[in-house]
């Protein structure tokens, strides 16, 4: 199992976190965590899986859902990784700061 079953909480967790502003992201993690959550049958697998499906916009056909759900997932890792490379290069750049709240939806909305 190794790290897999904490690499998946943190990546739910933070999934939910980007949410709001970084959707793509946030799914992303989401995927990777079920991914990681499977290879090890953790049951929370399930419950991932429940989440993303739950995203789907009401003006989105299934099917087509789906498939971009599908298309991220094969892309998820990458997708992550890149994400997680960004913020530790905006830490090291002194842009984000990690102990700060987060902005607020209204000021990201803005910018």
């Amino acid at each position: 199992m190794g790290d897999r079953f904490g690499q998946s909480v943190v990546l739910t967790d933070l999934g939910q976190a980007l949410l709001p502003g970084s959707p793509e992201a946030a799914v992303a993690c989401l995927l990777r965590a079920e991914a990681l959550a499977r290879a090890i049958g953790a049951p929370t697998a399930e419950a991932i899986t429940s989440v993303v499906s739950g995203l789907r916009p009401d003006g989105v056909a299934v099917d087509e859902f789906a498939a971009a759900v599908t298309e991220l997932a094969a892309n998820a890792e990458a997708v992550v990784a890149t994400f997680l490379a960004q913020a530790e290069a905006a830490v090291a750049a002194g842009e984000l700061d990690l102990y700060a709240p987060p902005p607020a939806q209204e000021a990201h909305d803005a910018g």
